[in-house]
């Protein structure tokens, strides 16, 4: 498997659960093997401003990867996105066009290291550590403990702690 992100730095700041709803800031650095980085933040806080974006910094300029956006240095816009901002619904418009028309898509790589790294800004920000794609992959750590839920009242069980190490079993 192609690698995603070669390593990620993150953090994340999470209310006390009191309700049906916390509360988290969370902030993602991805590094890529390419020396790319790409930032992701979200903020889901109730009655606040709150975002979900992704953005990617290099020599050349910036994006706006969630706002459709490509900036010169200088903060200029150089490409603006036409299309609309549905894209979760227009990929499942595209995958049944797709198979309509008897095409089979292959896109279980890509979906593979999407999710992983997902789960790799999950670890990195929870943990506090700087985490590689290689301990991601490997890693034991169970995000959540679903079998402590019995019930929608139960307490989150991914909660995060102060203790967890993420380590592969190579490095341990």
């Amino acid at each position: 498997m192609r690698r995603a992100a070669g390593k990620c730095a993150g953090a994340v700041a999470m209310t006390a659960r009191t309700t049906a709803r916390s509360s988290t800031i969370s902030f993602c650095e991805y590094t890529y093997p390419c020396g790319t980085r790409v930032f992701s933040q979200s903020r889901h806080i109730r009655n606040c401003w709150n975002r979900v974006s992704e953005h990617v910094d290099g020599t050349q300029g910036s994006a706006d990867i969630s706002g459709g956006k490509i900036y010169d240095r200088a903060g200029q816009i150089l490409w603006r996105t036409t299309a609309t901002r549905a894209g979760h619904q227009q990929e499942q418009h595209d995958l049944l066009a797709d198979l309509r028309d008897g095409r089979m898509p292959r896109e279980g790589e890509f979906g593979a290291q999407s999710t992983l790294t997902a789960i790799l800004g999950r670890l990195a920000a929870y943990s506090g550590q700087r985490i590689r794609w290689d301990e991601a992959l490997m890693s034991t750590v169970t995000l959540a403990h679903t079998d402590a839920l019995a019930s929608l009242a139960d307490p989150a069980p991914t909660l995060p702690t102060s203790t967890a190490t993420i380590r592969s079993p190579s490095r341990a």
